[in-house]
């Protein structure tokens, strides 16, 4: 039992992103899908229901994932727009890997959809981190814990 703790404690970032990561994908398809049934293209439904995905996404990640501090809403306005700029370039990602799949190799578009959601999901994890765990102490000196404040009057 504590070595599942331990490993809870070292890896629970991680986890939780995956988590929310595969209920994020599950949206996504499940959008994907539903555009599709309703003929909208293939490109146009990957990228609607990309951007409400991506959307979701945000609110998991700031929450539940990275647990980032609420800020003044000129700061979180700037954290959503650094968040949906790297999101951008998945979305390009996304949509290119999509159509080379389904038009050059004939790919069934629904599995292509599912293919491209977990390369896509892996590589946004790290630029993800970065925007929603920026360091605090650096940017957001006032959610600084006592011990990280006494050490840095030290040096």
């Amino acid at each position: 039992m504590q070595t599942v703790k331990t490993l809870w404690q070292k890896y629970q970032e991680i986890i939780r992103y995956g988590i929310f990561g595969v209920i994020t994908v599950l949206i996504n398809l499940a959008l994907y899908q539903l555009f599709l049934t309703l003929q909208l293209h293939y490109v146009l439904s990957s990228m609607i229901s990309y951007f409400i995905a991506s959307l979701i996404s945000y609110y998991f990640n700031l929450f539940f994932v990275f647990h980032s501090p609420h800020l003044p809403l000129l700061k979180e306005c700037m954290r959503l727009i650094q968040y949906f700029s790297v999101r951008i370039g998945s979305l390009i990602i996304d949509t290119l890997l999509l159509i080379v799949l389904v038009e050059c190799f004939h790919m069934h578009e629904f599995y292509s959809k599912l293919f491209v959601s977990i390369v896509v999901i892996l590589l946004t994890y790290v630029m993800n981190r970065i925007i929603m765990k920026r360091k605090e102490e650096n940017e957001y000196p006032q959610f600084k814990s006592a011990d990280e404040k006494e050490m840095t009057k030290k040096f």
